[in-house]
């Protein structure tokens, strides 16, 4: 599979990666359905950062560095971050072009839906009463760990102390206690405090959302280090007034109005463009 639009080109490998992840996120579409919805996305992107880069004015540099510095956080020093970039054939400078990009059709998209009109009330309740999931609170668990980090020389090392630390736990030494004494974390205790899923890294949400209260989890690896976690309280999801969620209601129906204005632009600007689509 290969899409082109003009001149640019999404190979084989790029589309073969994405029709991957979207049979995973979803399993009911048939290939000839999946590969066309990537190659629509890819045509989508392309002609929005192709308009963007060309008619919108320079990013402040400020602005750039600001999101390669949010995005450097996700990892616990530079050394990590540039050993992302080697395992994934890219470089930092590339990553900052890309954001560049990004900020730049963020700002066509802001000029291209400037004039669409905020929901009026009776819209947003009706959507309320419709659209149950955006009025729900998910599960959320108190949770606190102990993170002690890799020393690549030797992994083998930390993985044992981590095993004996999570065997005095068992044995039934408090969970605070240890934490403070052998965590490289500075939270009082290891806590930390309420969170729903997606809020901390992928390995937390896998591990402890599978938790029950009072349990101790084994010794798992996240980008951070060795990890031993354990969940102090559960709440389940419920349902939220009106009012507690009227700023997410209006957020949820401006950005789906912003998608029919952006889709719209697409559409019009689809049939002036060169499009090649290999299946």
């Amino acid at each position: 599979m290969k899409v082109t639009v003009n001149g640019e080109v999404f190979g084989h490998d790029i589309c073969m990666f994405q029709l991957q992840r979207l049979s995973q996120d979803k399993p009911g579409l048939s290939e000839i359905e999946a590969k066309k919805e990537i190659a629509d996305n890819f045509i989508r992107h392309a002609l929005l950062k192709q308009h963007a880069v060309k008619k919108t004015g320079a990013v402040p540099e400020r602005r750039i560095e600001n999101e390669l510095k949010r995005l450097k956080q996700n990892y616990p020093n530079d050394a990590e971050f540039q050993r992302m970039c080697r395992v994934n054939g890219t470089t930092e400078e590339a990553i900052r072009k890309e954001i560049e990009e990004s900020l730049k059709i963020e700002l066509f998209i802001r000029e291209l839906t400037k004039h669409v009109p905020p929901p009026p009330m009776h819209i947003m309740k009706k959507y309320y009463e419709r659209e149950r999931k955006v009025s729900m609170k998910p599960k959320e668990i108190h949770a606190a760990h102990i993170v002690k980090k890799i020393d690549p020389e030797n992994p083998e090392k930390v993985y044992n102390e981590m095993l004996q630390i999570r065997k005095q736990l068992l044995d039934g030494n408090d969970f605070a206690e240890v934490a403070d004494k052998y965590s490289s974390c500075n939270d009082e205790g290891g806590d930390l405090g309420y969170f729903s899923r997606g809020k901390m890294v992928e390995e937390f949400d896998v591990i402890l959302f599978s938790m029950n209260i009072g349990e101790v989890s084994p010794v798992f690896q996240t980008p951070f280090g060795y990890h031993i976690a354990t969940v102090y309280d559960i709440k389940a999801p419920e349902r939220l007034s009106f009012e507690e969620c009227e700023d997410e209601i209006r957020e949820e129906i401006v950005a789906k109005l912003h998608e029919e204005c952006v889709n719209k632009w697409v559409k019009k600007e689809r049939p002036n463009a060169s499009v090649e689509v290999e299946f």
